[in-house]
């Protein structure tokens, strides 16, 4: 067995122990989440319904990255912002993927429109996850 491969079930054995320790998600679609904030969903104003796309790349964990990309849901409105939810799955690299899901920042003012911050961590796949930070596209209407 080489070096390489010996230090990494190393580093999964160690992890899946403190794993088992943590309380596990009820959701079976997306385990090892913390549950959306509360906010409340209001309606977008007629004729201002948009998205924004996204796309990234993870932090570097385990000796290697994925990529990311997709859409992120309607507006949901709060007070004078709004914020977007997203989820998705990651490309698969090193035999397998991660799933991801969050709830953006509020709307940061550009020139163009707007955008978003979005960042958070993957979910835990082959005994590690990667962290992620990106910034949405600016919006497009529907």
């Amino acid at each position: 067995m080489g070096r390489y491969r010996r230090d990494r079930e190393r580093r999964r054995n160690s992890r899946d122990s403190d794993y088992r320790r943590r309380p596990k998600n009820e959701n079976p679609d997306f385990p090892d989440f913390p549950d959306f904030p509360d906010f409340p969903d209001l309606p977008e104003p007629e004729g201002r319904q948009h998205v924004h796309n996204y796309r990234g790349i993870t932090s570097y964990d385990d000796r290697h990255r994925h990529r990311f990309e997709g859409q992120t849901g309607r507006p949901i409105h709060n007070g004078d912002t709004h914020y977007h939810n997203y989820q998705g799955v990651t490309t698969t690299d090193d035999g397998h993927q991660h799933h991801y899901r969050g709830r953006t920042g509020p709307a940061i003012r550009t020139r163009r429109g707007h955008t978003h911050e979005m960042a958070g961590e993957t979910s835990l796949n082959d005994g590690h996850r990667h962290s992620y930070g990106e910034r949405t596209s600016r919006p497009i209407p529907e």
